[in-house]
């Protein structure tokens, strides 16, 4: 009985592996648009979302049907978040970008140094049936995650954050289309002839050295993945951005000039995201990801000056 249990555990993580890289092929490859609702911290978000290839790039669309208008396109390796004001902030190529969808960083070798993977049955979503993986976390420094893939496409319909046996935030496709030319016009930052107020996020000055700090201590498995400059909301002088993944959950760093008293010192967390500040020479630091408190403290705190 232990034999085939063991048997059974070992095909189950067997199964994961090959949804987890078809999911991660297909989130690249396919052309699809959609219509999900996002829950967290008690409320919620509808959302569209349109993903292709136009001249060969890949651009996708990610925007808000209710509420204050907003969205964020990403063109290639570039950014644009739109605000509900109207403005809008465009993140050049060279500054890590927050991935839209499910991407695999480093790869399912990675993912697995901080996760169990396997399957756990089948459901249904949107009209559509699908298979069901569970990721689960093997310590304390990340969240489990439990996804419903497409069966025909491995796109993922549905996706669970969890803490425990508790989910903290649910992305719930109600509608999904694959396939088909998707125009141009649709991937455009508020289409339909909207002016948008963009502001350009400089390229690093002279003076930006984000080699200048270095990560200490990290959570096992994380590892930095980019690093770059860029400019705070608020804020007149660049940050060093530092960003750190372990294949799945990802934390920002940011170091920038103290200045004046108000910034984030300690820990907060708001739902799945948490966040740690403290002042390191003059510099402020802060970590903040949807991860659980410890990671984000112990990144903060592991941030060393370089000579």
């Amino acid at each position: 009985m232990l034999l085939q249990a063991a048997v059974a555990a070992a095909a189950a993580g067997d199964d994961a592996r090959l949804w987890l890289d078809r999911m991660a092929e297909a989130l690249r490859r396919l052309d699809y648009e959609g219509v999900f609702v996002y829950r967290h911290g008690g409320g919620m978000t509808t959302m569209a979302l349109v993903h292709g290839r136009v001249g060969g790039v890949e651009r996708e669309r990610l925007y808000a049907l209710d509420g204050a208008p907003r969205e964020i396109v990403r063109d290639g390796d570039g950014l644009t978040y739109v605000l509900p004001d109207g403005g809008a902030v465009r993140i050049p190529e060279g500054v890590p970008p927050a991935t839209l969808g499910w991407r695999l960083a480093g790869g399912l070798d990675a993912v697995e140094a901080g996760y169990r993977l396997h399957t756990a049955g089948e459901g249904r979503v949107a009209g559509r049936r699908a298979v069901v993986v569970a990721i689960e976390p093997r310590d304390r420094y990340r969240y489990g995650y439990r996804l419903w893939l497409d069966r025909e496409h491995a796109l993922p319909l549905r996706v669970e954050l969890r803490e425990g046996g508790r989910v903290l935030e649910t992305v719930l496709f109600t509608s999904l289309r694959v396939g088909g030319a998707i125009p141009r016009e649709r991937f455009e930052a508020a289409p339909g002839g909207t002016r948008l107020r963009m502001h350009e996020v400089p390229a690093a000055g002279p003076q930006a050295d984000p080699g200048r700090w270095r990560l200490g201590r990290l959570p096992p498995g994380f590892r930095l993945v980019g690093r770059g400059m860029t400019r705070l909301p608020g804020a007149g002088d660049e940050a060093v951005h530092l960003l750190i993944s372990d294949g799945l959950a990802a934390v920002s760093v940011y170091v920038e000039e103290a200045g004046a008293a108000g910034g984030l010192e300690g820990l907060v967390r708001m739902g799945a995201v948490s966040a740690y500040g403290r002042i390191l020479d003059g510099h402020r630091v802060t970590a903040v990801g949807e991860v659980p408190p410890p990671t984000v403290r112990m990144v903060a705190e592991g941030i060393e000056e370089g000579g």
